[in-house]
């Protein structure tokens, strides 16, 4: 299992900058209040959540990525605001909001 101090996600993950990550931990309850399904098949509780924003100026909504221990995204859902992937994110994940982690990159870094 992934652990803050170890493996903290890159500043973008695809083309998405990582505005917020938390790590699943036993402090957390998985929910499956929500039912995202990726290749067809239900997708269960990852061990790692970014909040992030397209780098695509066009694309407004901030993108919730589901990830692996080694960030490969395996499910991804959108809200308008980030207050609301927030939200999403705490009805699937109860107890998460207090482990999300705000990185400080500029736009302009990530986009090296």
């Amino acid at each position: 299992m992934a652990t803050p101090s170890s493996d903290i996600p890159p500043p973008a993950i695809g083309s998405d900058r990582v505005i917020a990550y938390a790590f699943v931990d036993t402090s957390v309850t998985f929910t499956g209040k929500k039912r995202l399904f990726a290749d067809d098949e239900l997708l269960g509780a990852v061990p790692c959540i970014a909040i992030c924003k397209s780098l695509d100026e066009e694309l407004k909504d901030y993108l919730i990525l589901y990830c692996d221990e080694e960030w490969n995204v395996l499910g991804v859902t959108g809200q308008p605001s980030y207050a609301k992937a927030l939200d999403e994110v705490e009805r699937c994940y109860d107890g998460i909001s207090n482990q999300f982690i705000h990185l400080n990159d500029s736009e302009r870094a990530v986009r090296k």
